[in-house]
């Protein structure tokens, strides 16, 4: 009997580097030059890498500065997700979801010995 997928365990077997880029957004460099478009010899685009999870970026702009349709995206292996893969989920992960588990993979944890922000606030005011 085949196992049924679950939100959970997707998370669980993705990459901690893939999830804190879902989770937070890339960090992105900049690389020098820029590479040709496959369809369109006026345009060019400028490529950055993401030195978390090795994702490629390219950013698509005409002669004149002008933007170019969206970016595109070259993704490293097990990066993308798709519904299709997974028959017994109707969505996937949430932003809110993925935030959840890089925080609780970095160790975060609800304490009632931990201050607030607004604890730390009404404490600067009153004195």
């Amino acid at each position: 009997m085949a196992a049924i997928a679950t939100i959970e365990s997707i998370l669980r077997k993705y990459p901690r580097e893939y999830v804190e880029c879902r989770a937070f957004g890339h960090n992105w460099e900049n690389l020098s030059g820029l590479v040709k478009h496959d369809y369109f010899s006026t345009v060019r685009g400028k490529k950055s890498y993401c030195e978390s999870c090795e994702m490629v970026r390219y950013r698509w702009y005409l002669s004149t500065g002008k933007r170019f349709g969206p970016n595109s995206y070259d993704a490293p292996e097990g990066y993308s997700l798709h519904l299709d893969d997974y028959k017994d989920l109707d969505r996937l992960p949430t932003l809110e979801e993925w935030r959840g588990l890089a925080l609780k993979r970095a160790g975060f944890r609800t304490s009632p010995n931990v201050e607030t922000l607004s604890q730390k606030t009404r404490v600067r005011k009153s004195a």
